[in-house]
């Protein structure tokens, strides 16, 4: 270009007149520089096509021989693998980055849905789009992570002798389709971090979605599961009858939960229809219009795996969610404290809250009599009910929806605490939705 820009002022100099050999001259260059401009890019198609060859062998031998994982797309200038851990995915990059080529990478920690037909893999799920979100927001030669994958990479790096890499704060991005900005980190080299990043309980489901296909999701991963008919749901729905989004499959404390939202044509659980959370255990039917999926292996956080977030003191007259006393009245306490002894010991936690069960509160109430805190009962049924007198259970459901309504009230200012407001299976069972493992109760 420079040896035309050149011609182009000589033949200015001659007020215009181009003789034949300007002319020439010109023809000459130009075939030559479109020859030359031609065969560069063979050879640099040539080397690029060698360079990827040769980086998707390195890929494979680095994502799949050193770090366990699988490469399920290399081809198209793109590189797509997944991962058993984050720290994995670190290292993975790590090395590949240290090759010729200027990569952009992305890492996003979520489960994936993995799918195979004959010798083709394939991956989908939300979590795959937001992973190339952040790649697209990486620069040439830059790996970024969301914020779950550096603080898992940081607790394993701290305990290993493995590069000392740090994960510089990069700013919030609001990636496609998610409402809060995610904060993502630029991995470089550096000391290593001193905190450890929290760690999950190893909590697991397995679902059978149909024809054989199974997906097994990890809480430690990720404590929610979308259901719908959108290409970016956990669990596509392909059918008319699945809204876009919905159902959730959520983890809550230890213990996995069904939760509908707000679909067109509703969530059935066993044939019955999801109004509140309902809790899932292994061979449970999820209905989504002609669909249904089946819970097929399903494993909760032990009690040792989880701290009690419920103290339901009998001794003291009180109850305390995370340290903060619950709001509830001795009467509402019984009630209350009838429901958290189900749920701790029972095999499901359900009790009857009508006509037929107020023989098994009675003997509950009784209990708790010569307790000092019960001389502040003044509820005339449950005084009633304890003196062995028979009364209509209309005079006990105000009881219940006291305790219902003030613990509404108190989930709405306290995070987690909506396990704490009593859900109903028809009209006469209720049950405490919180995991019995996230419960003591204090009775010496």
């Amino acid at each position: 270009m420079r040896l035309l820009r050149l011609i182009a002022e000589e033949a200015r100099r001659v007020d215009g007149y181009r003789t034949e050999r300007h002319v020439s001259l010109l023809s000459l260059v130009v075939t030559e520089i479109a020859d030359y401009a031609a065969l560069c890019a063979r050879l640099r198609a040539e080397a690029l096509a060698d360079a990827l060859g040769a980086f998707a062998r390195t890929a494979a031998e680095i994502v799949q021989g050193e770090r366990d994982g699988l490469v399920v797309r290399c081809g198209g200038g793109e590189l797509l693998a997944v991962f058993a851990d984050p720290t994995s995915a670190v290292l993975a990059s790590w090395s590949l980055h240290r090759g010729a080529l200027s990569l952009r990478t992305g890492i996003h920690l979520g489960q994936v849905a993995i799918e195979r037909t004959g010798f083709h893999v394939d991956v989908f799920g939300r979590h795959m789009h937001r992973a190339s979100c952040v790649a697209r927001a990486a620069g040439p030669g830059e790996i970024l992570v969301t914020e779950p994958v550096a603080d898992n990479a940081r607790s394993w790096l701290e305990e290993t002798s493995g590069p000392e890499l740090a994960f510089a704060p990069r700013g919030r991005v609001r990636l496609e389709g998610d409402e809060e900005p995610q904060v993502l980190f630029a991995v470089a080299e550096g000391p290593r971090p001193v905190a450890a990043g929290e760690t999950l309980p190893p909590v697991h489901i397995e679902i059978d979605t149909g024809g054989g296909r199974r997906v097994l999701f990890d809480a430690g991963v990720d404590r929610r599961i979308l259901i719908g008919r959108s290409p970016g749901c956990d669990i596509r729905i392909a059918s008319a009858s699945s809204s876009k989004r919905h159902a959730w499959i959520l983890c809550e404390g230890s213990e996995w939960l069904l939760s509908d939202l707000g679909s067109t044509n509703g969530t059935q659980h066993n044939g019955r229809t999801v109004r509140d959370r309902r809790p899932l255990a292994v061979g449970d039917r999820i209905g989504i219009g002609e669909v249904v999926l089946t819970v097929t292996r399903l494993r909760s956080a032990q009690p040792s795996d989880t701290m009690p977030r419920l103290r339901v003191d009998l001794v003291a007259g009180i109850a305390l969610f995370d340290g903060e006393p619950l709001p509830l009245s001795a009467a509402e306490l019984v009630w209350f404290a009838y429901l958290t002894r189900a749920r701790r010991t029972g095999a499901d936690g359900w009790v009857v809250a009508g006509q037929d069960g107020h023989d098994a509160f009675r003997a509950f109430a009784r209990e708790l009599r010569d307790r000092q805190w019960m001389v502040a009962v003044r509820t005339r049924p449950l005084l009633d009910l304890m003196a062995g007198r028979d009364i209509d259970d209309e005079d006990l459901r105000n009881l219940r929806g006291k305790t219902v309504q003030k613990l509404k009230r108190f989930a709405a200012e306290h995070p987690g605490a909506a396990m704490l407001v009593p859900e109903p299976d028809g009209k006469h069972c209720q049950r405490l939705p919180l995991a019995a493992p996230s419960i003591e109760i204090v009775d010496d």
